[in-house]
């Protein structure tokens, strides 16, 4: 087992130490990834070192460069996107506002935005950022929610159109704001003013005598609108604003009665299209000039059946549509509908789940086929339409017919034969398909369907053996990784000169103790670490594998079967990968993982803090660690005690909370089930 040896351990030492020269540092940045990443953290380290291995791709080493106070400006600003926390906690970054004029301007617009969204964003930085010369940096600030009212004030006077707008939104924004921009010349700002839900109901009220209707229209869409600006906007010359009424949800029936007369069709095409309009208001649209409002009387979930029994006479088609589709519609209508010469109709009423038997059996022969899909897809469907329908010469008939789980044996029989590969690959998914149908279709010279055949249970085994030896790969590849294979299939597999396929069966949970013994001396690696995966896997051959063969101890090490002695070793071990392994073990021990819980390596104690088996005392360790990515492994934790999840609602990093807040909700829902 290969421990930290003292060189290793001396050169860590080497690249965290300051007195290190900058020739000594570069190269053991150039070593291993895990001295670069402490290099990366010397504040010794030279800025031209730095911005080199800043074009790593490396997170750590990129996050440890933006803390480091030695980093040149231009890559600190440059990664600040990326990571805007450790941006802020630099002991440089407050300096840049003294060093340099106009240093806001210099920010990449990506990193200003990052650190706008950050936890960390200061007031100070806030106010700095409200003076950028860019259009675009000033409207993220105007909306940002710790914006200071003095920040908003002044923005609220700014020359951009789009920063006064996102001023005018902003929950923050003053009453005197909110104000000042109800009076702006744009009309766009005085929109936002009046969808913003803190504007208060005087100013609301003085908005609603705006000549613009789009500010006019925006009160009707603010929730805090009183009935009384309602009851007005119902009267507004405007038509949109009329419709915007009919579309609110506090609009009261007595209105939406009142503007079922709207001489502009628009608002009447609203009124019948809203669900809470009444059944009888309904009935008086049934004669309405325009076919787009009857239309929608048709559709409405609340129309009557003697009001669609009136639009059946409709002259035109589209009315008539709507009234075949709703299943309110009475079955003599229905019958008279299936007569209509549009098609169109006839398809609508193919569809409908209430069209009597009767009508589908002669709608099942329509020239349209269309109307025949839709007839195959009716949930209704007779076995004697499927039986008609089953001889259609169109195939995406027979496709529906072949999919459908009432479809007869004998019927699922003849369309085992059809000339369409796709009706045939149906017939294998279908749950009633009999064995015989199974066994003729393993012959298939679609491989599709060959391959289908090894997902249905119901396949036999003598079927499974026979494909074993398929001449295709996929076919049998995709026969190896099915966790129902038959140990005589398995058998033929492992025998497989395709190393992938001798791999897929290694890690096969029912390959049998005897075969995988046999595949853990195989020549190939890979076929080797799938043994050392399998959860079947006796511990005397894990132990094997663990002592022989040091390309696999990831994989043993990852096995809930490794025996504990084994797992100590493997916790000790210099690779970060299979330290990492045992953290994700669902076997290790409590005190495996309280041990890696305070492991160098990041991965390695997210690992353990996402692991179910992490003692609290670990958790509540790993609730403090100074590292996000941990603490985000902990909120995510299933089995974390509510006490520390509470707490960490109130961590400082946004992830970490909404984690947290997340996985509480989760908890609290499975406790109500």
């Amino acid at each position: 087992m290969n421990n930290p040896s003292p060189e290793f351990l001396r050169q860590q030492q080497e690249a965290s130490n300051e007195k290190t020269p900058p020739q000594r540092l570069a190269q053991l940045a150039s070593i291993s990834i895990e001295l670069a990443q402490l290099v990366a953290q010397n504040p010794s380290a030279p800025g031209e070192l730095l911005q080199e291995l800043s074009a790593q791709e490396d997170a750590i080493i990129c996050k440890n460069i933006t803390a480091n106070p030695n980093t040149p400006v231009e890559v600190l600003l440059e990664l600040g996107a990326e990571f805007p926390e450790e941006l802020f906690d630099n002991p440089i970054f407050p300096l840049l506002s003294l060093e340099r004029p106009n240093w806001i301007d210099t920010i990449p617009f990506k990193t200003l935005v990052a650190l706008l969204q950050c936890d960390q964003t200061r007031i100070s930085f806030l106010k700095q950022v409200g003076n950028c010369a860019s259009d675009r940096v000033r409207w993220q600030v105007a909306q940002h929610p710790k914006m200071p009212i003095a920040v908003l004030e002044v923005l609220s006077r700014d020359r951009a159109l789009d920063v006064r707008c996102a001023v005018a939104i902003n929950s923050k924004a003053s009453v005197a704001i909110l104000e000042e921009l109800s009076r702006d010349r744009e009309s766009q700002v005085r929109c936002a003013v009046a969808s913003n839900k803190q504007t208060p109901i005087d100013i609301l009220e003085e908005l609603s005598r705006d000549r613009k209707r789009t500010v006019r229209r925006a009160i009707v869409g603010n929730p805090k609108i009183p009935s009384s600006i309602l009851e007005q906007f119902a009267r507004d010359r405007a038509w949109q604003v009329r419709c915007a009424v009919v579309e609110n949800a506090r609009t009261p029936i007595s209105i939406l009665q009142g503007l079922s007369s709207d001489s502009q069709w628009k608002v009447r095409h609203a009124v019948a299209q809203n669900r809470k309009t009444p059944s009888q208001v309904l009935a008086d649209l049934l004669n309405d000039p325009e076919w787009q409002v009857r239309r929608v009387v048709a559709q409405n979930r609340k129309t009557s059946a003697k009001t669609l029994a009136d639009l059946s006479d409709d002259p035109e088609w589209q009315v008539c549509c709507a009234v075949a589709e709703h299943q309110k519609t009475p079955s003599r209508i229905l019958q008279k509908l299936s007569k209509a010469r549009n098609s169109s109709i006839r398809r609508a009423l193919a569809k409908n789940p209430q069209t009597p038997i009767s009508v589908l059996e002669k709608l099942a022969l329509d020239a349209d086929e269309a109307v025949r899909q839709n007839v195959a897809n009716n949930p209704k469907i007779s076995s004697s339409i499927l039986e008609k329908l089953s001889e259609d010469k169109a195939p995406y008939i027979r496709h529906v017919v072949a999919k459908n789980p009432n479809a007869p044996a004998s019927m699922l029989e003849k369309l085992a034969l059809d000339a369409n590969e796709e009706v045939r690959w149906t017939v294998v998914n279908n749950p009633n398909a009999p064995v015989s149908v199974l066994e003729k279709l393993a012959l298939d010279a679609d491989e599709d369907i060959r391959v289908a055949l090894m997902k249905n249970p119901k396949t036999p085994t003598s079927v499974l053996e026979k494909l074993a030896i398929d001449t295709d790969r996929d076919v049998r590849l995709t026969l190896a990784k099915n966790p129902n294979a038959p140990v005589s299939v398995l058998e033929k597999l492992a025998l497989d000169a395709d190393e992938d396929i001798r791999s897929t069966v290694s890690k096969n949970p029912n390959t049998p103790v005897s075969l995988l013994e046999k595949l853990a001396i195989d020549l190939d690696w890979r076929i080797r670490y799938g043994v050392a995966q399998n959860p079947q896997t006796p511990v005397s051959l894990l132990e094997q594998l663990a002592h022989r063969d040091t390309m696999i101890h990831e994989a043993v090490a990852q096995n809930p079967g490794t025996p504990i002695s084994l797992l100590e070793q493997f916790a000790k071990d210099s690779e970060i990968k299979i330290r990492r392994a045992v953290a994700q073990n669902p076997g290790t021990p409590i005190a495996l993982l309280a041990q890696l819980s305070r492991d160098r390596m990041v991965s390695i104690r997210c690992a353990v803090a996402r692991n179910s088996r992490t003692p609290i005392s670990a958790l509540e360790q790993l609730v403090q660690d100074s590292e996000s990515l941990v603490r985000c492994a902990v909120a995510r934790n299933k089995n974390a005690p509510l006490p520390l999840l509470k707490k960490l609602t109130a961590d400082s990093n946004s992830s970490v909370r909404e984690r947290a807040e997340k996985n509480l909700r989760d908890i609290s829902q499975s406790d109500n089930c």
